[in-house]
């Protein structure tokens, strides 16, 4: 059957971002016999690039993979179903299924499936729940017995339970080649790769439980080792760990960077991490196996919100692996989100206090408001739709304490640590034209050499590694 995936993302802030889902299942489907193609409209104008495809390769299927829905972002707030809808409906054709997936269908697949109009859709991991429906749909059969599947039944959308996540260890190689790294590497972008699925931390807003799993499924560091040696043989030399968590387990993420260096393997490389368990050993070895900065989700540095938003780890966490990162000489960001149950001035004022006591980051970014969404923590502390809509219509959680005055407190907080960045700033058009000069530029990271305090402005100046 020749099935043609779609990356329909064009998002670019800060760096656009590689379909590496669809090249997970683009081996899966073709490691069961079926013809596959990529299409990636990231980059260019987007229509004529589809048309040729369907044109040219004449597809008897297509899957559609959906990464957001949004951006966000409770105060500069951007949804993507517009052109998610465009593209759905020049792909859509009777005499070819069109089929959803990824983690913005795994999300809201039945709201999903009937706004963008498609035939089935897929919920949770798609490496076997694909191939088995494509071979359904080629012999003609019955598909209602796939696991994850979402489909129209009587008028609306039905849905099967999605398998529970299974051992990384059988998996294929993402076919890589199908993506023109160059494009992404021209942008300041980088591959994307990852270590193990999964998340056991429990931090209320966040998704990645229910997409892949509580606990982390490592895969084999040998098949991560080949995977990096293919992205360097397509030309990589910057890749990026999707991960939940990259340095968690420590032993594991050890091994991993063990690996780089047995490869001797010529990438730069970026990562989310925790807290809890970067220690002075492991970042030195990430640093010595190519890590050009880490991204550190810390949401909060008060103790009081931290344990409310449930991220399982403490200031003293934070305040331990920002020294570590720095005496290995890791640029490190720290990004924070203000709002959270119980937030108030007092807890901003600890939050940004301890930062800018106790770390000493390269950058901070401040953002308000936590996006809902379903089947999360946080949904349940404010409650189930109905009453507002759908859950495709955005829902943010800000706690009543955050109000005008602490908004301003946060605003003055911000201006008075050169490094931190609050909402306001962060979307400012002078500061996204800056950002734009420095991914022209090719600069890695972006926020290394974020923030100067002059003459009571701020000016973004970057200086690349």
């Amino acid at each position: 059957m020749r099935l043609l995936l779609v990356n329909p993302n064009r998002a670019r802030e800060p760096f656009p971002v590689p379909p590496l889902g669809l090249a997970w299942v683009a081996a899966a489907a073709r490691r069961a016999g079926h013809a596959v193609r990529l299409l990636d409209l990231a980059f260019g104008e987007w229509r004529p690039k589809l048309d040729r495809a369907l044109a040219e390769f004449e597809p008897e299927a297509v899957g559609l993979g959906v990464r957001n829905v949004d951006n966000a972002l409770f105060q500069h707030y951007q949804s993507y179903l517009p052109h998610l809808r465009e593209v759905a409906a020049a792909l859509r054709d009777p005499a070819r299924p069109l089929i959803l997936g990824g983690p913005g269908f795994s999300i809201f697949p039945a709201e999903l499936l009937e706004a963008l109009g498609a035939d089935y859709g897929l919920v949770g991991e798609g490496e076997e729940a694909l191939p088995l429906l494509l071979g359904r749909l080629e012999a003609g059969r019955d598909a209602s017995d796939v696991p994850g599947l979402v489909w129209r039944g009587n008028g609306r959308p039905d849905s099967n339970p999605a398998r529970p996540p299974r051992s990384l260890d059988q998996l294929p190689q993402p076919e890589h080649y199908l993506i023109d790294y160059a494009r992404y590497e021209a942008a300041a972008g980088y591959a994307a790769i990852q270590t193990k699925r999964g998340c056991p931390c429990r931090c209320i807003y966040c998704s990645y439980p229910q997409l892949e799993g509580g606990w982390f499924r490592l895969r084999p560091p040998e098949a991560v080792g080949e995977e990096l040696s293919t992205l360097v043989r397509c030309g990589v030399r910057h890749v990026f760990f999707t991960d939940s968590v990259f340095n968690l387990p420590q032993a594991y993420a050890e091994v991993v960077c063990a690996e780089i260096l047995r490869r001797r393997l010529p990438l730069r490389w970026m990562a989310y991490c925790n807290p809890r368990g970067l220690t002075l050993e492991l970042a030195r070895l990430m640093r010595r196996s190519g890590c050009l900065g880490v991204e550190l989700g810390i949401d909060s540095a008060s103790d009081a919100m931290l344990e409310r938003l449930g991220k399982g780890f403490t200031q003293a966490d934070i305040v331990a692996a920002s020294q570590a990162l720095r005496q290995a000489g890791i640029p490190q960001a720290l990004y924070c989100l203000v709002g959270g149950p119980g937030e108030d001035l007092s807890t901003i004022r600890d939050s940004l206090g301890a930062i800018g006591r106790h770390t000493r980051p390269q950058f901070v970014a401040v953002n308000v408001g936590l996006r809902v969404l379903p089947g999360t923590p946080l949904a349940g502390l404010v409650g189930t739709p109905e009453a507002d809509g759908p859950w495709l219509v955005p829902r943010f959680y800000l706690s009543p304490g955050v109000d005008a005055a602490a908004l301003a407190e946060l605003e003055r907080l911000c201006r008075a640590n050169c490094r931190c960045a609050s909402p306001s700033e962060l979307r400012h058009p002078f500061t996204r034209a800056l950002i734009g000069l420095m991914v022209r530029a090719r600069v890695r990271p972006f926020w290394r050499h974020a923030w100067l305090n002059g003459w009571q402005r701020r000016l973004f100046f970057w200086v690349g590694p």
